[in-house]
């Protein structure tokens, strides 16, 4: 057995020694036919999942730059890239986070056409990269920004962020952006328009190749699927944080004004500081339950994958 896929090491995991052997000493004819019946079942898994508000992401139809979320995004990233500058301070999770749009920038006519043609793994993978991109903004902007009270001459300064960005938008990012160098992403987005939509059955036979390459992708959809499930915070809260910050970035005191206009603005700036640290304390704890409690389900699920289970769903997926 030469390799082995992301879905056999499900399977083995739970194998028992007697098991193991079996699978070992399996043709690649019927390793092919687990990898196909899994991966029908994982997609499954993630469908049961998948009704999730993405609000309006679905609008831009695989357009990241005809979301309406997409302004205050990067003009949040404008406001942390400037602040580092300054600070003469690198971020690689910001890096990260630009190469993921970047990437979904340059995807667009994959994404384009998977909208066209319905296909629910295409959609669901794309609005899922687009909300973790604006989720993340948000979270590293809460980690990077320090609020000034009184702020004259500029709105913010940079503090040391102590977090450490394990949350499952952020590592999905990450995952991405590799699939996407390695070239797998695009072969498994283009594999997956042989499928017929939610069903993922196969249409007059489908090649180890295509199941392979589908089969690539998976693990960074299933894991965003779980993750923004058990979320508790809408995307329009993160764009919200954005919005909040550009207004506050802003918000400045003119070397002019008179004291009642300083104290007006001032007055302002600090209910807006407050509003904004309130909601970066919100978006922390969610992004940690939600970590934990995603990984948990995939975790109590893949204990239900078994050789017998899957060998009972094979046979209606042959090759």
């Amino acid at each position: 057995m030469s390799g082995t896929s992301y879905a056999l090491r499900l399977v083995l995991e739970n194998a028992t020694y007697k098991e193991k052997q079996k699978i070992y000493c399996m043709e690649q004819a019927e390793l092919e036919n687990i990898d196909n019946a899994m991966m029908k079942t994982l997609y499954d898994s993630i469908l049961k999942k998948s009704r999730i508000d993405f609000e309006n992401i679905p609008n831009s139809k695989g357009d990241i730059t005809a979301y309406s979320g997409y302004g205050p995004m990067m003009s949040t990233l404008d406001i942390i890239k400037r602040l580092l500058s300054v600070s003469s301070v690198s971020s690689s999770e910001i890096m990260e986070v630009e190469n993921c749009i970047i990437n979904l920038k340059n995807m667009k006519p994959v994404f384009e056409r998977g909208f066209k043609m319905n296909n629910s793994f295409v959609q669901l993978l794309y609005c899922s990269m687009v909300a973790s991109c604006i989720e993340s903004t948000s979270l590293l902007s809460s980690a990077y920004i320090d609020f000034v009270k009184f702020p004259i001459n500029g709105s913010f300064k940079l503090k040391i962020a102590k977090e450490n960005f394990s949350y499952v938008a952020f590592d999905s990012i990450k995952q991405f952006n590799k699939s996407v160098a390695s070239g797998s992403m695009t072969k498994a987005l283009k594999a997956s328009d042989i499928m017929v939509k939610e069903s993922f059955i196969a249409v007059g036979g489908i090649t180890a190749a295509v199941i392979i390459a589908v089969l690539s992708v998976i693990p960074v959809l299933r894991e965003l699927i779980f993750y923004f499930f058990y979320s508790k915070m809408k995307i329009s809260e993160y764009l919200d944080y954005q919005k909040n910050l550009i207004e506050l970035n802003e918000t400045r005191i003119g070397k002019s004004s008179d004291i009642k206009d300083r104290e007006k603005v001032i007055k302002k700036q600090n209910e807006m500081i407050k509003r904004l640290e309130g909601m970066s304390d919100k978006m922390r704890v969610n992004s940690v339950m939600s970590t934990k409690l995603s990984k948990d389900a995939i975790k109590k699920e893949n204990k239900s994958f078994n050789l017998d289970s899957v060998e009972s769903n094979s046979s209606s997926f042959i090759l």
